[in-house]
């Protein structure tokens, strides 16, 4: 009996962990003439502040946002040297509701570019710059 349940409940295992598993969706925006990537999950986006502008504040202003960068910096070895350099305001695309926002962060030193993305919420997402083909 064992040896026939144990396959079933092996293979409900296997498929219950392998629908919880989120890929992560590609926001595809621009800074500065360039494409920048953001990776979020659909469940972070879903999670943070929703803001309709012209409806009240914006649920992080930039003094926080600035303050959590520098300090989130701060813990990163590897970008402990960059400064932020722009902050733009941006509509997440193609989500499926309306009105989620996120700040996109060009972060700069002398010979280094970075960029972040940082939900309404404060959650620090990975962004990246499209490298551009060459023909």
């Amino acid at each position: 009996m064992l040896n026939k349940l144990f396959p079933a409940i092996l293979l409900f295992g296997f498929f219950s962990q392998s629908y919880a598993f989120q890929f992560p969706l590609e926001i595809i925006d621009y800074m500065d003439d360039a494409t920048i990537i953001v990776y979020a999950k659909k469940d972070d986006i879903n999670n943070t502040s929703v803001w309709i502008p012209g409806e009240g504040n914006v649920p992080l202003g930039i003094n926080e946002l600035v303050s959590k960068v520098n300090s989130w910096l701060k813990t990163q070895p590897e970008m402990s040297t960059l400064k932020i350099n722009e902050i733009e305001l941006k509509k997440v695309k193609k989500h499926e509701k309306d009105n989620y926002w996120y700040y996109l962060l060009q972060l700069k030193n002398n010979n280094d570019v970075q960029y972040l993305a940082v939900l309404m919420n404060g959650q620090i997402l990975p962004a990246i710059k499209e490298p551009k083909s060459y023909k």
